[in-house]
């Protein structure tokens, strides 16, 4: 079984929730989804049905490492004050503005 997570919508989720959790989006990827497939096996869903969910969990978390993994991404580290000069985000800007004012 093969399907496509090449949407807006699931990267911007995954970013989302990456930025969040402070995670890497594989990280907090395959966290969610293992969280996720715990709260169904709670349930009491039918073994079928937990056996159909465990796979594609599986599927889709393999095709989403292979996204992530292909992503042509610079992971060199870089300073607080590179970061806010690279657009950074609210709470960096506040930061940056306090350490100005000191």
């Amino acid at each position: 079984m093969i399907f496509s997570v090449d949407t807006e919508d699931v990267d911007r989720l995954a970013q989302d929730l990456a930025d969040l959790t402070g995670e890497t989006v594989e990280e907090a990827l395959i966290k969610a989804l293992n969280e996720r497939l715990d709260r169904l096996r709670a349930s009491g869903m039918s073994d079928d049905a937990r056996d159909r969910f465990e796979h594609a969990n599986s599927v889709f978390a393999e095709r989403v490492l292979d996204r992530v993994r292909s992503w042509d991404i610079d992971r060199t580290p870089v300073t607080a004050r590179e970061w806010i000069e690279a657009g950074g985000d609210a709470v960096d800007s506040a930061r940056l503005g306090a350490e100005q004012a000191e």
